[in-house]
């Protein structure tokens, strides 16, 4: 009876396991960053993910390292295939395409 109660618990655990080792595996990955803004903001980017990254825009606004860090930190947590970052001043939003 004992063997029997452990047996079935370790599939449990196993089942278990094995269902957030799927999610893990399913979860989608930022593949392309467009960057409307700073040259900087894109080079961080590219280097902090293994996403590719374009520019586009002036280079007239540099972002800061902070705001690097924080769209790299955001695009790590992202659910689309395809962003566009718009920097500004300092200041960033993020746009998901399609999907």
């Amino acid at each position: 009876l004992t063997s029997g109660a452990v047996a079935g618990y370790h599939f449990m655990v196993f089942r278990e396991d094995r269902a957030v080792t799927v999610e893990e595996e399913q979860r989608t990955v930022v593949r392309e960053v467009i960057v409307v803004g700073g040259t900087d903001l894109a080079a961080m980017i590219a280097s902090g993910t293994k996403a590719r990254v374009q520019r586009l825009g002036s280079a007239d606004h540099p972002a800061d390292v902070a705001t690097a860090d924080e769209v790299v930190s955001l695009l790590a947590t992202e659910t689309h295939e395809r962003v566009v970052v718009v920097a500004s001043n300092g200041h960033f939003e993020l746009f998901p395409i399609g999907t």
